[in-house]
């Protein structure tokens, strides 16, 4: 659109120039091109063209104008401004075609079998799209998902960085995105660690030897938690017994944090480590898979030893004796 109005314009100016635009627009106006029922010529055509494309040059200038005007609102929340500015571009769009089809003696009124035959494809070839564009419009506007929030859904864990129409864009930990049908978002569970602001609660699960002081490891593992700087002391982390393992006691540490949204990996992994260097230190084992072997009886066993010497012959045997 940009790139046809601009050669458009500086066409038209080089044409004035060497003086040969009155010509052209003569060679335009006269030549016809069949167009059903009708004969329209290269010029009408063109201006059919020029003025489209200028209505909606003009269409997007505004929208372009109105989206920064709506940014710059500090009170106005993000899915809020979304919502207003994809609705006021739909808008704008669909006026400058309109005028665009009036400038040029189009009549508009033609437009509803158009726009009855869109119906009939959205309904049948188009619902899943149709779908997705409404699903859009639903979770900005009701606000469960939001762009900066941690998400799960569909088997993908990561932060929506972007909200479009018809998808939304999930950022995973690794730097990978993935584009999500927004459907999704409304049709199937979604966990959203972000939706309700407030302290999150993270585990993590050890295992020790059946020898080793239970009450000690327990207060020891509460210690570890409680030192660690994201993580709250009210409500205050504890530790539990668990499960009677086979290897071993298993205990569970649970502890909150003020921002789950950035996730508790990390913070998971500190307190791993820093539970197995003090279980080292004082030594305490942690189990490994081991299994004892008992035999209650063996079966009696008759081997037959057997080589490649031949035996001797009764003669032998005879000349033997």
């Amino acid at each position: 659109m940009d790139n046809f109005l601009t050669f458009s314009i500086w066409g038209g100016v080089a044409l004035q120039i060497v003086g040969v635009l009155p010509k052209c627009v003569e060679f335009m106006q006269t030549t016809k091109i069949p167009l059903g029922s009708t004969n329209a010529t290269v010029w009408s055509v063109f201006l059919s063209g020029f003025s489209i494309a200028l209505a909606l040059f003009i269409a997007k200038w505004i929208g372009q104008f109105f989206e920064k005007w709506i940014n710059s609102l500090p009170t106005m929340e993000s899915n809020v401004r979304v919502v207003i500015i994809r609705v006021v571009k739909v808008v704008l769009v669909t006026i400058a075609i309109l005028i665009g089809l009036a400038s040029v003696g189009i009549d508009i009124t033609v437009l509803g079998v158009f726009g009855g035959a869109i119906g009939v494809g959205l309904g049948f070839g188009l619902q899943k799209i149709a779908s997705n564009y409404v699903s859009g419009f639903i979770i900005l506007l009701d606000k469960s998902i939001k762009i900066g929030d941690l998400v799960n859904v569909s088997g993908v864990e990561g932060i929506v960085t972007d909200i479009k129409t018809r998808y939304t864009a999930v950022k995973a930990y690794d730097g990978s995105v993935t584009i999500i049908p927004n459907e999704n978002f409304v049709t199937s569970s979604v966990r959203n660690t972000s939706y309700l602001l407030g302290p999150g609660r993270a585990t993590v699960m050890m295992s020790v030897d059946y020898s080793a002081d239970i009450d000690e490891v327990i207060e020891l593992m509460t210690d570890i938690v409680r030192k660690q700087p994201r993580v709250l002391i009210n409500p205050a982390p504890y530790t539990i017994l668990t499960n009677f393992g086979a290897d071993g006691i298993e205990l569970t540490s649970y502890f909150w944090v003020p921002d789950p949204e950035k996730g508790t990996a990390t913070l998971r992994s500190n307190i791993g480590r820093a539970m197995f260097r003090e279980f080292n230190k004082r030594k305490i084992n942690i189990p490994f898979q081991q299994r004892d072997l008992h035999i209650i009886s063996m079966p009696e066993v008759i081997c037959k030893v057997e080589n490649d010497v031949p035996a001797p012959s009764k003669s032998e045997a005879k000349a033997g004796t």
